[in-house]
């Protein structure tokens, strides 16, 4: 797991340091942050696999403004590097030092300084034996000194760094929406898009191997939250070629039997679509959710939050999510060091600020109404 972030120079962010568990919950009013500090790990995990280019940026969720939006506008600053910072638990710390090169074609993102494990890959992937040892010893790279494994196979490297590394290059940040969890139809029907774009047809392909049918009982398991919800199964029909999940409803009548994902409410599908990612195998094991309660009752919210935070437990998953919904926080246990609450706000030269939430000595009140009494912050105070 990752155990904390920082980040420097980026959008509203001068300098900023998270110390992260595993389940993170963000509040605070609009504006504040929140969305800046979940894109500026993005910015890092993309960078880590030289993905930096728009496309591949807005694959992962982040809003990608012009170059002198993406750096921090206070008059203080005269840095033009955005610097992101990994503390893993192993004690090694992995930096990323991102600069726009004006100099390339309609200029790029580039990454400035590789860390030597970093380096040694590339190097790795285009030199052959000889070459590469000479490369090595030129960047001074001592194996001892980073997670790097290289195993030589034929005339050909097998390079990977420590599982911390898929941690870093995996993050992205989902923000589904109605209208894409709706549609069956994706091309790629082995990842799901970050909004939510071929939720149906991944269960689909998953549903004729062993493992996806131990997802899709885990999945039936979850949705019982929902008190209508009976049963979910997915059929295709060769001849029509037509897609549809068949969902029953212990409520309706056994001759109409089913209906399909067309018109279900949308509260299952944001169920739906949420605890795949968390169950799944082919999901990162580091992600964020922006806005993870829409379109869910507040009570609703409580009892799923519960839910995803043993999910993300027991399928060693580390996520951060942000909320305007007090319910959320009140499915939280503060005295358990997996989980955490922070208030993010701006101050008074309206760069971002994070504080960590403790756990209160002699409770009276919820998370939820300390919240909205304003006791722990995260609450507009122009009005």
């Amino acid at each position: 797991m990752i155990k904390s972030v920082g980040i420097k120079n980026f959008k509203s962010i001068v300098d900023l340091n998270i110390p992260l568990g595993r389940f993170n919950v963000l509040i605070g009013e609009n504006g504040c942050g929140k969305s800046n500090i979940l894109e500026a790990i993005t910015f890092a995990s993309a960078a880590s696999v030289d993905q930096l280019d728009v496309h591949d940026l807005e694959k992962r969720g982040m809003r990608v403004p012009a170059p002198q939006f993406m750096i921090s506008a206070f008059e203080c600053n005269n840095s033009k590097d955005i610097k992101i910072d990994f503390e893993l638990e192993s004690g090694i710390t992995d930096q990323f030092i991102m600069s726009f090169n004006e100099n390339i074609d309609a200029g790029k993102w580039i990454e400035k300084r590789r860390s030597k494990a970093r380096e040694a890959i590339k190097i790795l992937k285009k030199q052959d034996l000889s070459n590469a040892i000479d490369e090595l010893v030129k960047i001074n790279f001592k194996k001892d000194e980073s997670d790097l494994s290289v195993k030589l196979v034929g005339d050909e490297f097998q390079i990977s760094l420590a599982k911390h590394d898929k941690d870093i290059t995996g993050f992205r940040i989902y923000s589904p929406n109605e209208y894409s969890l709706r549609k069956f139809d994706n091309p790629d029907n082995t990842t799901i898009g970050v909004d939510g774009t071929g939720l149906f047809s991944y269960l689909k392909k998953m549903s004729s191997l062993d493992k996806g049918k131990e997802l899709l009982n885990n999945l039936r398991s979850c949705m019982d939250i929902l008190d209508w919800f009976d049963d979910i199964n997915i059929k295709s029909d060769s001849l029509s070629g037509d897609n549809s999940v068949m969902l029953y409803d212990q409520y309706i009548d056994e001759t109409l039997k089913y209906f399909d994902q067309r018109s279900v409410n949308e509260a299952f599908l944001y169920l739906l679509f949420y605890y795949t990612i968390f169950i799944s195998e082919n999901s990162p094991s580091f992600f964020a959710i922006d806005n993870i309660e829409s379109a869910l009752n507040p009570k609703l919210c409580r009892e799923f939050t519960k839910r995803l935070i043993e999910l993300s437990r027991d399928n060693n998953k580390q996520v951060i999510v942000t909320t305007h919904n007090p319910y959320i926080l009140d499915a939280l246990n503060l005295n358990k060091e997996d989980q955490r609450l922070f208030v993010v706000r701006r101050d008074i030269d309206g760069h971002t600020r994070i504080n960590r939430v403790q756990p209160p000595e002699n409770p009276t009140l919820s998370l939820s109404e300390a919240w909205m009494k304003g006791y722990i912050g995260g609450l507009p105070n122009n009005f």
